[in-house]
């Protein structure tokens, strides 16, 4: 997500949501706002995309919306099971929201992030894991070069 943001050109150009583009449902926006992959997308790229832009390329700030609690409970491993969907972990999902809480520290999701989330995660040795290149990996060559670059 940190690389991707370097290039915002493409931001409005792709979409990771698996509701938005099947046979019952097709808008023009490229994310239906109320998925899985929706929610965690949102998630990791807060930390590293304007607010205001992040928010027009969804359609809604995915952090106020209420109805969301439930869906990132369940992204956080707090709540029922990890939605089956391509998309990571726990830890990841509470690293990426503890990053954006100044962003967002008044929507009613981080609040709760804030309040009940936070206080149970090493957010700095977290941010450590999750940055680190591994030599351990199945990325092309070619792509592996041009992740180098960053």
């Amino acid at each position: 997500a940190s690389i991707f943001a370097q290039e915002p050109k493409w931001l409005n150009t792709f979409s990771s949501c698996n509701e938005n583009f099947t046979q019952k449902n097709h808008s023009a926006s490229q994310w239906c706002g109320e998925c899985p992959k929706c929610a965690f997308v949102f998630a990791i790229l807060a930390p590293f995309i304007e607010k205001e832009t992040l928010i027009a390329t969804f359609g809604k700030n995915m952090l106020a919306d209420e109805t969301l609690l439930s869906l990132y409970q369940e992204l956080l491993g707090v709540k029922n099971n990890k939605p089956f969907e391509c998309v990571g972990t726990p830890e990841e999902t509470a690293i990426a929201l503890a990053m954006a809480q100044d962003k967002y520290k008044e929507n009613i999701i981080m609040h709760y992030c804030i309040n009940e989330i936070f206080p149970t995660v090493d957010i700095e040795k977290g941010k450590k894991g999750l940055f680190i290149k591994s030599k351990k990996h199945l990325i092309p060559k070619t792509f592996n070069i041009l992740l180098n670059e960053y």
